[in-house]
């Protein structure tokens, strides 16, 4: 069991779940090549473009149709939309998504996309000033 720092939150737990679920899912033969500086540069790309889909996935899954219109991310139903196909089509898996029903992500745990929601609106936080100010303060 790997040691947990000394400092934990909740941010650090989801932090470590996802990272064990990366290390699950990434192919046992590109560990074994991992110490190469382009398989480091694959990996991190790929780790990056496994939680931004995640994170765009889990905003349709926490988000109804008409919060999803107020962020200034127009993209972000296609982006899941092609995503969810690919988890429906078996291409994907990495067990944070279990299923997907009419379209809509079933994660693991609702807490997985409430965390991949926050990532993704305190990664864009200038662009969702005005969402997150409506929507705590005007519950709009």
């Amino acid at each position: 069991m790997a040691n947990l720092p000394q400092n934990i939150n909740l941010v650090v737990l989801y932090d470590l779940y996802i990272h064990k679920k990366w290390d699950i899912y990434f192919p046992e033969e590109k560990i074994s090549n991992r110490p190469h500086v382009n398989v480091l540069n694959d990996d991190t790309d790929l780790y990056d473009s496994l939680t931004d889909n995640h994170e765009d996935v889990a905003l349709v899954a926490i988000l109804s149709r008409h919060h999803l219109d107020k962020l200034t991310e127009k993209n972000i139903p296609k982006i899941a939309r092609n995503f969810l196909e690919k988890i429906s089509e078996g291409v994907e898996n990495t067990g944070i998504i279990t299923n997907v029903i009419d379209g809509r992500p079933v994660f693991q745990h609702r807490t997985c996309a409430e965390y991949f929601s926050a990532r993704w609106l305190y990664d864009h936080k200038l662009a969702s000033q005005t969402f997150l100010r409506g929507h705590m303060f005007l519950l709009g």
